[in-house]
Parts: structure tokens; C-alpha cells; sequence
């Protein structure tokens, strides 16, 4: 996720011999035919709902997507639906992580500023 219009530029760099940062190498490859799911939730992110917090990517949004890109036969859908809830499910579950990790160092600084020197 992170590298994302970058990895043109990066790839360049290591042609070149030069520095790419930390972790670009050990970037995790997409299998064969995954791409297409990525696409999707990658795309279909921006559908989620904001209120109290993000919410996941509504079914009616995988469900036009598929219409568009082709996917109509019941069991491919399916398994598509399955596979773009699943990266929701985790993305989900590590911001809701990321927010909490964020909240804790929050409230230690508070604690910590309350102590008497």
C-alpha cells in the first residue's frame, strides 16, 4: 500500500544502484491474479464510511464493481466479494490497531506531563 505511484521511481533507483529506502525490497509481491482484486479495494476504499470511524466497504460498491469489470458468473463473484472483504477486514483491524497505539502514547504524554519534575 504504501509504495503505491512510487515504485516506478524506485525501481529506477535500484537500476541505477542507488538507495531505496528501508522495507522496498521486502515488499510483499501480489500472486498471479490478485492484482485485479487489489485494484478493488484499493479503489473501492474511498466508498467506506467516515463517522465515528471508518467503516468497511459496502457490499453494494463490490458488487457495482464487479458489474463493471466483468465478474458475472455467481461462484467467481463470490470468491471476489470474499477476497476484497477479507483485505477490508484486516486493513480495518490494523487502523483500529494504529488508532489504539496512537490513543495509549496520547495518554502517556498526558501522564507524563503531569508528574512533578
Amino acid at each position: 500500500m504504501a509504495w503505491g505511484g512510487e515504485i516506478e521511481i524506485l525501481e529506477r533507483w535500484l537500476a541505477e544502484g542507488r538507495k531505496v529506502p528501508p522495507g522496498y525490497l521486502d515488499r510483499p509481491v501480489l500472486p498471479p491474479g490478485a492484482a485485479m482484486v487489489w485494484d478493488a479495494f484499493t479503489t473501492l476504499s474511498s466508498d467506506r464510511s467516515v463517522g465515528m470511524g471508518e467503516g468497511p466497504i459496502p457490499f453494494a460498491s463490490i458488487d457495482r464493481w464487479a458489474v463493471r469489470y466483468g465478474i458475472d458468473d455467481l461462484d467467481e463473484f463470490d470468491r471476489f466479494a470474499a477476497l476484497v472483504q477479507a483485505l477490508d477486514g484486516r486493513y480495518l483491524a490494523a487502523r483500529r490497531d494504529e488508532q489504539e497505539r496512537a490513543r495509549e502514547a496520547e495518554a502517556a504524554l498526558r501522564r507524563e506531563q503531569k508528574q512533578p519534575v
